[in-house]
């Protein structure tokens, strides 16, 4: 669709959430709620690709390797793991890599929208 600058979804671990962030055109703001909708249910009914998840636990993994390169996020990073029960970064991508594409598609038919915040000029 080349409909967004950016998109990605986040996961808050203390409180449940799970955020999408989307850097989208203010003209365009209802069709990109229509395809992130889209791709939720996609997500609830058919089971991600060996590719997809293979990319997204590749992601994951790096995010939590380059924590170990800033002092604030290695902060963070042993804060969740105190607060997770996991004991080293070793622990969490060991549980990363054993996700399977069944799991995800049980977590993702518990996801509901609860708000929709926009952000943007009232003139551009």
């Amino acid at each position: 669709h080349s409909l967004c600058y950016y998109v990605r979804s986040l996961y808050e671990p203390f409180k449940g959430f799970i955020y999408v962030v989307a850097g989208i055109d203010k003209g365009r703001v209802e069709l990109a709620l229509k395809v992130i909708d889209e791709e939720l249910e996609g997500l609830k009914k058919n089971l991600i690709s060996d590719d997809e998840l293979l990319f997204s636990k590749q992601s994951y993994i790096n995010s939590l390797k380059e924590a170990e390169d800033s002092q604030n996020r290695q902060l963070d990073s042993f804060y969740l793991q105190k607060e997770l029960g996991l004991e080293t970064t070793a622990e969490m991508i060991e549980k990363i890599n054993a996700v399977t594409k069944e799991e995800v598609q049980q977590i993702a038919r518990k996801v509901t929208k609860d708000a929709l915040y926009i952000l943007a000029p009232e003139e551009m």
